[in-house]
């Protein structure tokens, strides 16, 4: 019926273009082997046929039922609520986040002494999710090699107290992490002091808020500082408890320092700094003195 040269090229085709042929079905194959004819018959047929597709391009749907009323009423109800919730989404106005709460600021209280910035200790709980390298092992071992300065005691006392738990749950020894596990870790905090210089608000205005930082005070909570951070105690003393950072200035270093009270002067300013608008000048105080003329030390800092 087809000729051997017509079955070899039919072969060809089909190894090259089968994930085409796949996909279009049977009927597209038909269509293509049609066109690969080589009898004078066969090539006449091809040519008063419908014209190929492109390999790009799906052939069109024609037996697609129509949606019933149900369907189409189903469909019109989801499409109007995507809108509405775009809507929703594009006039809600930025979530002013507070970093305190009542009962945070409440936890200790400052007393000074010495010229010292001093907290009573107080109870807090440390919470961390579990990491992958925990998954499968048990409490006491993780809890020994990653917080290496408790001892196994430590451990077993902090367990059978309850002040070591589990998603909020007292954890035996023996117990087995797993994805999703949140570990809670209760202990009395004793924070180091800090510098009792009064921190003093240089300029506010509706939008930003500069005060001049003593040295020694951490902008935000960080390591063994918590309450004694510049954000506590603004927060604390003074009432600010929306403020947000627009750059960082180290702990030991003094200096201005402007926070912002809202998302878009956030932004703002960061956008600033980042794209080096804005200039910041460091005076250092030393022993001794420079010499009169120019050094240029091309060393690192702290190398001969």
């Amino acid at each position: 019926m087809f000729g051997s040269r017509f079955i070899k090229k039919l072969i060809s085709f089909s190894r090259s273009f089968l994930p085409e042929i796949n996909r279009k079905g049977m009927e597209e194959a038909r269509k293509i082997a049609a066109s690969l004819v080589d009898s004078p018959e066969d090539k006449m047929q091809s040519t008063t046929s419908a014209p190929r597709e492109s390999p790009g391009e799906m052939p069109p749907v024609t037996d697609a039922k129509p949606l019933s009323k149900k369907a189409m009423k189903k469909k019109l109800r989801r499409e109007k609520y995507k809108e509405k919730e775009r809507e929703k989404k594009k006039n809600k106005p930025p979530k002013e986040q507070t970093c305190f709460t009542d009962t945070t600021l409440a936890e200790t209280e400052y007393y000074f002494e010495n010229g010292l910035r001093k907290l009573y200790p107080y109870y807090y709980t440390f919470n961390t999710w579990s990491k992958e390298r925990w998954y499968g092992r048990r409490l006491v071992d993780v809890f020994a090699e990653e917080f290496n300065h408790y001892s196994n005691d430590d451990v077993l006392k902090a367990i059978e107290s309850g002040k070591l738990c589990v998603n909020d749950k007292p954890a035996s020894v023996d117990y087995v992490f797993k994805p999703n596990d949140r570990l809670n870790h209760t202990l009395h905090r004793h924070e180091k002091p800090v510098c009792a210089d009064p921190i003093q608000i240089v300029a506010e205005t509706g939008d930003f808020v500069a005060v001049n930082k003593p040295s020694s005070i951490p902008i935000h909570p960080c390591g063994q500082y918590r309450h004694n951070s510049l954000f506590y105690i603004l927060g604390k003393e003074y009432g600010y408890t929306q403020l947000r950072t627009t750059y960082r200035l180290d702990r030991l270093t003094s200096g201005l320092v402007i926070f912002a009270k809202n998302h878009t002067m956030t932004n703002t300013v960061s956008q600033l700094v980042a794209n080096r608008e804005v200039e910041k000048e460091y005076v250092c105080r030393v022993d001794g003195e420079f010499p009169r003329w120019d050094i240029c030390d091309i060393f690192p800092i702290g190398q001969p």
